[in-house]
C-alpha cells in the first residue's frame, strides 16, 4: 500500500491542509510541535477510526473549525483508493471509494481530480 495524498479537513492544529506525498520518498520533518505527531495520528485514525470520547488516547479534534477527519487517498495492486472518514459513531462514518487503473486512472492524472 502506498499512500499519495492527504486532505485534511480538521485534525489537531490543521484545517483544510493537503499533503501530497512523492512517490519514491516522503518524510516529515520539523522543529518540535511542528505537527509530525499529528500528521502520522491522522493516518492511522483514517486507517483504523477515531478513538472514542470514553478513550484515554488524544482525539486530535480541531480547536478552530467544527469538521473533523479527512481524506486519506493511496495505492494498492493498481488500483488507487479514497479513503474519506468523518466525525461520527464508533471510529467516525467512513466511506471508500475504489479507482481501476484500468478505468483510466493514471499516477500523474488521478481520478479524484477529474
Amino acid at each position: 500500500m502506498k499512500i499519495t495524498k492527504l486532505v485534511i479537513y480538521g485534525y489537531g492544529k490543521f484545517v483544510d491542509q493537503t499533503i501530497e506525498i512523492d512517490s519514491q520518498f516522503q518524510a516529515f520533518v520539523g522543529p518540535n510541535e511542528a505537527g509530525k505527531t499529528t500528521i502520522a495520528r491522522f493516518i492511522h485514525d483514517m486507517l483504523f477510526g477515531f478513538p472514542t470520547r470514553k478513550s484515554s488516547l488524544n482525539r486530535y479534534e480541531p480547536k478552530n473549525s467544527s469538521r473533523y477527519g479527512g481524506e486519506l487517498f493511496f495505492e494498492h495492486n493498481h488500483t488507487a483508493y479514497q479513503l474519506t472518514r468523518v466525525a461520527g459513531k464508533a471510529g467516525g462514518d467512513f466511506k471508500l471509494k475504489k479507482y481501476n487503473f484500468s478505468d483510466g486512472f493514471t499516477p500523474s492524472r488521478p481520478a479524484y481530480l477529474n
